[in-house]
């Protein structure tokens, strides 16, 4: 398929789904240009449908069959309103199936019970991984647990703890934990 624009990858375990979407600061054509080219290689038929507040959705849907059936949701999502000019890009989808394949023993070490998804953000210039949680009665010891030997900073407590460490490869993880 060639060099995609960038895709930010949402793992749900518990959909048993990845979606896959460009950053929201490239303009709807160069996102849509990554559905049309997995689509096609897909051989499948993106559909456009009309958002509220003004946003357009572009995607593809694609059932990937294996040991475990996970469904691969494509999608190029704009609002109407004109987007700022994109930073330069500085990563490519090599880098971003690299890190993927970097994280992959910490993430299978992760309590499945306790992330909602999994987020790889492919953010042109650099990388960023995300964890949500799923609602839990003490965030911060769910946080806590998630990031066990990792250096990690909270941030003020509200009805979402957010926290932010540094993975082994020495990227940002992202943690939103959700008050139940």
């Amino acid at each position: 398929m060639g060099d995609l624009p960038p895709l930010t990858a949402v793992l749900d375990p518990t959909q048993g789904t990845v979606t896959l979407s460009s950053p929201e600061v490239l303009p709807l054509t160069v996102r849509r240009e990554s559905v049309d080219r997995l689509a096609d290689s897909w051989n499948v038929v993106p559909t456009l449908k009309r958002l509220p507040y003004g946003l357009i959705t572009f995607s593809a849907v694609r059932l990937m069959t294996n040991a475990t059936s996970v469904t691969v949701i494509v999608q190029a999502t704009s609002s109407c309103r004109p987007s700022k000019e994109p930073p330069e890009r500085s990563t490519t989808p090599q880098a971003t199936a690299e890190l993927a394949h970097t994280l992959t023993p910490w993430a299978n070490g992760l309590d499945p019970t306790l992330v909602a998804e999994l987020i790889l953000h492919d953010d042109v210039d650099r990388h960023h991984v995300q964890l949500i949680t799923e609602p839990t009665a003490d965030p911060h010891a769910t946080a806590q647990a998630l990031a066990a030997g990792l250096p990690m900073v909270f941030d003020t407590p509200r009805a979402i703890v957010t926290a932010v460490a540094v993975l082994p490869s020495g990227h940002n993880l992202h943690i939103s934990a959700l008050r139940g």
